[in-house]
């Protein structure tokens, strides 16, 4: 995924827009296709409805000649450690997936817009066969489904209106690189609850988890490592929020008036 540095120190620079035209999903209630959600229905999954994207594939670009003013300093932390705290404060087994929602998981009820829903239920899935297990029991029983990322929105989209959440705070894994030989660009794989935070010090680190990657992303990382620095264009207010998220609501921050929002950077979708 492109990426902005986030140095307090420096200005933030900015890369080049990439035009694309693609099909996206909504990041909330239901997770229906935006060209196909029914009118009139109630909020959440439709009976029979059981697609939600769990892979993203972005793009990264090289760094050119642009600055926009810095962060203030310690703020991108400050919102990286309370997404951190939020998401590792209910570990889940592969073998209890859904659990009933509890007092303990009432701030899943809610996101920046301060509204309070409610729901049954609530999962944590860490991988794309957890989610289609989730996605399987609930569909086949005709439960409304809230997805959630980050719950950074102030629109209400991350809250469950009944049935089950689905929290995506588990699915962190970055899973890949490739590179783009038409134009060098790089193609990041990752799940959708890796935090905009997060990824942004591992560019900027060049730090990936790679033990359990293919040995060609592994060859193509060390062309990475070793080459030109690469960021991020789009700039969301929210840098807790999450990459599936972005993608959903197609995040937009000060660069967006020069290079377009997050959309533009979404190269594939694994719809399961």
């Amino acid at each position: 995924m492109p990426f902005i540095s986030d140095d307090p120190n420096g200005p933030q620079e900015c890369g080049p827009s990439h035009e694309a035209s693609r099909y996206f999903w909504i990041y909330g209630r239901g997770g229906i296709p935006a060209r196909s959600r029914p009118s009139g229905g109630q909020a959440g999954l439709p009976t029979g409805f059981s697609s939600v994207p769990d892979l993203f594939l972005f793009r990264l670009r090289r760094y050119h000649v642009y600055a926009i003013p810095a962060r203030r300093q310690g703020k991108d932390e400050k919102h990286r450690q309370a997404a951190s705290n939020r998401y590792h404060q209910f570990p889940m087994s592969s073998s209890d997936l859904i659990v009933p929602f509890s007092a303990d998981h009432a701030d899943y009820l809610r996101d920046e817009s301060r509204r309070t829903g409610r729901a049954d239920s609530i999962s944590f899935p860490r991988t794309g066969e957890d989610l289609r297990e989730v996605m399987r029991q609930t569909a086949g029983r005709g439960i409304p489904v809230t997805f959630q990322g980050a719950r950074t929105g102030i629109t209400g989209g991350a809250v469950p209106e009944g049935g089950h959440v689905i929290n995506f705070s588990r699915m962190t894994s970055i899973l890949g690189l490739r590179r783009d030989e038409s134009n060098g660009d790089f193609l990041l794989t990752v799940q959708p609850g890796v935090v905009l935070a997060e990824l942004r010090k591992m560019i900027q680190n060049r730090s990936f988890p790679v033990t359990d990657w293919a040995e060609a992303d592994r060859q193509v990382w060390e062309d990475f490592r070793k080459g030109p620095a690469f960021f991020f264009p789009p700039d969301p207010t929210e840098t807790s929020a999450t990459l599936g998220g972005m993608a959903a609501c197609n995040a937009s921050g000060a660069c967006s008036y020069f290079y377009g929002p997050t959309r533009r950077y979404v190269e594939g979708l694994r719809v399961i």
